[in-house]
């Protein structure tokens, strides 16, 4: 489920990860899905609170040298006008290439 779409406030749940090293909390217009299932082992990079719960936005997992993102964001054009929501897409792309590094 998800609210209606709209403004999202979207958060840094693991600022330790090279996808969200630096990376701060963001607003964007999108829809926040809610209760989604995390296989185990997924690591939780950003959130968005939902009736007093935390709600997982992006996550990725590694195993066996393959590396796998999932991103909740991105409904529409509206959401991609969000400088922060292009910056997360191409950290993103980095570290499934391997490029952890952000670009200079």
């Amino acid at each position: 489920m998800h609210p209606p779409i709209g403004p999202a406030r979207v958060e840094v749940s693991d600022g330790d990860h090279p996808i969200t090293r630096g990376l701060d909390g963001f607003v964007l217009h999108d829809e926040r899905y809610c209760h989604l299932d995390l296989y185990p082992g997924s690591r939780v990079l950003l959130h968005h609170e939902h009736q007093g719960g935390r709600q997982p936005l992006v996550w990725v997992r590694e195993q066996e040298g393959a590396r796998v993102v999932y991103d909740a964001l991105g409904h529409d054009v509206d959401s991609f006008a969000s400088l922060a929501r292009v910056d997360l897409l191409h950290r993103e792309v980095r570290w499934l290439l391997d490029q952890d590094e952000p670009a200079g």
